[in-house]
C-alpha cells in the first residue's frame, strides 16, 4: 500500500475542494487534498491556529495553504499535539 493516498481524493489537483479558513481548525486525515484559503484579516475575529493531523494517522497527506488576504491576525499551521515537528 506505498502508493495508497489517505484521503478523501482520488488524485491531485483535479476537482480539488477548496475550503477558507477563518478560525481555528483541527485537519484530519480526510482533509487530504483540499486546498485551503487562509483568511488572517478583516474575515478573522483574532489569531488562530491550524492543526495538522497526526503523521502516523495520515500518511500521505497533502494540503495546500494559500493566505487569501493580507493578515491583520497571526495564523499557525501547527503539528498535532503529540508530535513536536513538521516535516
Amino acid at each position: 500500500m506505498a502508493n495508497t493516498k489517505v484521503g478523501g481524493r482520488a488524485g491531485y489537483n483535479m476537482g480539488a475542494v477548496i475550503e477558507n479558513i477563518t478560525e481555528a481548525k483541527t485537519l484530519t486525515p480526510g482533509d487530504s487534498g483540499k486546498v485551503f484559503t487562509i483568511d488572517g484579516g478583516a474575515g478573522a475575529s483574532a489569531a488562530y491556529t491550524i492543526t495538522l493531523p497526526k503523521a502516523a494517522d495520515s500518511v500521505g497527506f497533502t494540503a495546500k495553504f494559500i493566505f487569501a488576504s493580507a493578515s491583520t491576525y497571526a495564523v499557525t499551521v501547527a503539528p498535532h499535539a503529540d508530535e513536536d515537528t513538521l516535516e
